[in-house]
């Protein structure tokens, strides 16, 4: 069960540089709104590089260094007032989305702003869609960087 507490109180794209709003996910006046807990980019794995050999026990590391970016999933919910409202609007935050080459995707929780700077979404899925209520909620994929700015208010 997710709490109202879990939510971010907003979740943007800003334009590199001037910071300037691209697109709002929590906007439920128009329709849409953050559709549940975002899965945030915590994993730190390593590639490596090793050494075997036939003739020792194991292997060895050579070189290791942390992978260049991560995913951030935010769970996105759209709504209307029929089923073709829905769509557009989807469709809509998607034309917002993939108008812009690089952009920093910004959440607000409990008074910190965490900012990762990112390309466009790498994937989105639709993973409910119900037509009764007019609403449908997809996941945005996004690649980050793996260490996001944070400010405390």
């Amino acid at each position: 069960m997710t709490h109202t507490h879990d939510l971010p109180t907003a979740v943007r794209l800003r334009a590199i540089g001037t910071l300037a709003e691209i697109v709002s996910f929590h906007d439920p006046d128009n329709g849409v709104d953050i559709g549940g807990k975002l899965l945030p980019p915590m994993s730190r794995n390593q590639r490596q590089a090793r050494l075997t050999s036939a003739r020792a026990h194991g292997s060895y590391a050579t070189g290791a260094r942390l992978f260049d970016d991560a995913e951030l999933v935010v769970p996105l919910l759209v709504f209307g007032s029929s089923w073709a409202q829905c769509t557009q609007r989807f469709l809509d935050v998607l034309d917002a989305v993939q108008s812009a080459e690089r952009f920093y995707v910004e959440t607000v929780l409990s008074g910190v702003t965490t900012r990762w700077y990112c390309d466009a979404p790498v994937d989105f899925d639709e993973v409910v869609s119900d037509r009764k209520n007019n609403r449908q909620r997809y996941d945005l994929t996004f690649t980050v960087q793996p260490r996001p700015t944070v400010t405390i208010a």
